[in-house]
């Protein structure tokens, strides 16, 4: 995945899109390589860092989390906060795509566990 593929993923996942089983699985298996490797998170005081929590499965918080928060960067570090899933009705959609935009953005994305994963 790609800055654009995850761009197309959060218009399709707020236009309500369900995805395939296939997609998921490598999502999957590709973060779960990059999260065995990496390390804490390290930021600087002098570069931006955009906390989101809580989602809890809602496909739309997410989308108008990341509309908020602008592109990760270097200059734009995201933190997940946990919580994807539980009561929301596309909690899977939701782990997926912060998974995926983990993918996108490598070090820019960071992502904590919470107390429902």
């Amino acid at each position: 995945p790609d800055e654009t593929s995850c761009a197309i993923l959060l218009r399709w996942l707020r236009s309500g899109g369900t995805l395939s089983q296939d997609f998921c699985l490598k999502v999957l298996h590709g973060a779960t390589e990059i999260l065995r490797q990496e390390a804490r998170v390290r930021y600087s005081k002098h570069h931006a860092v955009v906390v989101i929590g809580d989602l809890h499965g809602s496909a739309w918080d997410l989308c108008a989390a990341m509309a908020a928060a602008g592109t990760p960067s270097k200059d734009n570090m995201i933190v997940f906060n946990g919580d994807y899933v539980d009561r929301g009705p596309r909690s899977i959609e939701v782990l997926i795509t912060v998974l995926a935009l983990k993918l996108c953005f490598g070090h820019w994305i960071h992502i904590n566990r919470g107390n429902h994963e």
